[in-house]
């Protein structure tokens, strides 16, 4: 899949470039990765089976979600691209991309664990069990707040020590960046599973 759409893209464009190699990759990798998982985790009996709900109503319902999920991989992505199209030096690009990596890092640990916790809490919601939501909060927050502090605490403290592990120029380069994205992570970690009641 990756060689069918950079095939094309070599089409359409002159010359490579490292954002069209990414995107490439990026976009087949997702495509490739839903299929499977969509054909091991539904039952046959799932395609086959009458909707319950109308389906406009549904889709209306779950733009919320794709929005959500379309601008975090827009954000996270889009700033790399835009600088390797606006060539400033190789540095800049590789220091800000070294961190988005770092800043990345404890979102994986938050969505694994806002999957456990996202099925709870719809169920709890359906039943208009607030009491229990707002437990569900406070017991997400209290393991959430000490993993941010010490997280931002290595990004403003050690920040340019880390960045030196990709390369050493990146350090002075990206140092600010990265503290600017570890603040909008850790906003993001603390909010990412907040519903209003």
């Amino acid at each position: 899949m990756t060689l069918i759409l950079t095939g094309f893209m070599l089409l359409l464009m002159q010359e490579p470039s490292g954002a069209m190699a990414v995107g490439c990759w990026g976009i087949a990798w997702a495509l490739a990765a839903m299929v499977v998982a969509l054909r091991r985790t539904t039952p046959p009996e799932v395609r086959r089976a009458d909707p319950t709900e109308e389906v406009r109503a549904w889709r209306l319902a779950a733009i919320p979600f794709w929005a959500y999920r379309f601008s975090l991989a827009l954000v996270s992505q889009a700033a790399v691209i835009a600088l390797d199209a606006l060539q400033p030096s190789a540095s800049a690009v590789g220091a800000y991309a070294a961190a988005i990596a770092t800043a990345n890092l404890p979102l994986v640990l938050v969505t694994s664990t806002n999957r456990y916790y996202s099925r709870k809490l719809a169920i709890m919601l359906e039943q208009r069990d607030f009491a229990g939501v707002l437990k569900l909060r406070n017991e997400r927050r209290r393991w959430l707040l000490p993993a941010i502090v010490l997280f931002l605490v290595l990004v403003f403290g050690f920040g340019r020590d880390i960045l030196s592990i990709f390369r050493p120029e990146f350090a002075d380069e990206g140092v600010t960046a990265l503290q600017l994205l570890a603040v909008a992570t850790a906003t993001s970690m603390l909010f990412s599973l907040a519903p209003h009641i």
